[in-house]
């Protein structure tokens, strides 16, 4: 299944279950993130029905007649493109990272007086704060 179909899917589930219990808020879909354990918890909790009946009547509408199974399929689609976004986000970090050390250490280099004049004057900053916190306690 592609992620054109789990995405109707999903809008569908959505969809009967609106029609079914009432309204729903995106925000508490946001919440499910595929997990039919959270969906069901969050209708038995708005609703008062029991788990079993909200459990079979999911299994009816589900497109394949199971509802977990679906709901699976979407976490894991769904888990797949977080992590590439997690692993993207992780390279342009490194290389932003890479970029700031590499121009640090050139400045350094061509202003080693400054540069030291400059860690000093931190390093007697930190320490006068410190001693402060520490008296202040």
């Amino acid at each position: 299944m592609n992620q054109q179909t789990f995405d109707q899917h999903w809008f569908e589930l959505k969809s009967e279950i609106c029609k079914r219990w009432g309204q729903f808020t995106e925000r508490e879909f946001a919440t499910v993130c595929g997990s039919a354990e959270e969906l069901i918890a969050i209708i038995e909790q708005k609703t008062g029905e029991a788990r079993r009946q909200i459990e079979d009547y999911l299994n009816s509408i589900s497109p394949d007649h199971d509802f977990a199974g679906s709901m699976r399929k979407i976490a894991v689609h769904y888990a797949g493109g977080a992590r590439e976004n997690v692993q993207q986000f992780a390279r342009r970090a490194s290389a932003q990272t890479k970029t700031g050390y590499l121009e640090t250490q050139r400045l350094a280099r061509q202003n080693p007086v400054q540069t030291l004049a400059i860690v000093f004057g931190a390093g007697l900053v930190a320490g006068i704060v410190g001693g402060m916190l520490a008296r202040s306690k």
